[in-house]
């Protein structure tokens, strides 16, 4: 076989979809394993929208994940998601350990009904599971009209400076408000989160200076030359030495070995009705 022939043969290095097609793709995968029709949609649309918006770390490429998490009933595919109020502004929800994407899309729902009756509404979540990017549940209100503020914590992922093991999570927050640019903002706390470490891996670019790739560096007994290709080998090689498995692969799953399924993390929201002095009432949420 020639060469050209053998090209031909393999499979292309990338596939390309329109958005439509992928999120139709993830739906039905989604659905398979148990999911609701409805509620799969909503993953899929949250996916999707991360692809396209550039954050593939919180893209389609994290649905392998998610399906080995329902699979092995680390995530419920059925959660009862029923908002309780506890005071007149404020809600609360039980996640039931569900996918975080619709836990946060229900609570993000009720913040918003929460704010058209009384001007502000804030709804908290717990047992609540990874929900990608905080920006999706912007975008949620600020095309409902609202200001909206979305914040979660995480599992411990980052080793404090000067530090080699995780102590700290990334505990992203995101912020926004309608207005005729795109200016939402969608920060976490830590120059190299978890995913994009493994992407910069993945794709074989080097991290920023000065983080745990140093610490990594240092362990290795590697010379700090500027390329830094040790890293990558010296992440790949402790991977395997540990058994094939990532260091972290625990933490990113929310389960311990001991105590089985563990709740994610708490999701907090809040909703800010827009003044009352413009006449569109787009901007009311109606």
């Amino acid at each position: 076989m020639t060469q050209q022939e053998r090209a031909a043969a393999e499979p292309p290095a990338t596939v390309y979809a329109e958005p439509e097609a992928a999120r139709r793709f993830v739906t039905a995968l989604l659905e398979t394993y148990d999911l609701p029709a409805a509620d799969a949609r909503i993953v899929a649309q949250c996916l999707v929208r991360a692809d396209l918006r550039g954050v593939d770390t919180h893209g389609i490429m994290r649905l392998p994940g998610y399906l080995d998490r329902l699979r092995r009933g680390l995530v419920n595919a059925r959660p009862t998601l029923e908002p309780r109020r506890i005071m007149p502004a404020v809600a609360h929800l039980d996640g039931e350990d569900g996918l975080g994407f619709v836990v946060a899309t229900r609570a993000m729902a009720e913040a918003m009904a929460i704010a058209r009756e009384m001007g502000v509404g804030m709804v908290s979540a717990k047992r609540s599971t990874h929900f990608g990017m905080a920006a999706t549940y912007l975008l949620q209100a600020i095309e409902a009209g609202f200001i909206a503020l979305v914040f979660t914590n995480a599992s411990r992922a980052m080793p404090p400076w000067g530090g080699r093991e995780a102590l700290l999570g990334t505990s992203p927050f995101a912020a926004g408000a309608p207005g005729g640019e795109d200016r939402r903002a969608d920060q976490h706390h830590h120059a190299d989160d978890q995913d994009d470490r493994g992407q910069h891996v993945d794709l074989g670019r080097h991290l920023h200076p000065g983080g745990v790739e140093d610490l990594e560096r240092e362990r290795a007994g590697a010379p700090g030359d500027e390329r830094r290709d040790d890293v990558v080998v010296d992440r790949q090689g402790e991977a395997q030495e540990r058994g094939g498995q990532d260091p972290r692969k625990d933490q990113r799953e929310g389960h311990s070995a001991e105590r089985g399924p563990r709740s994610g993390p708490e999701v907090g929201g809040g909703v800010l009705q827009p003044p009352v002095e413009t006449a569109d009432p787009r901007l009311h949420g109606e």
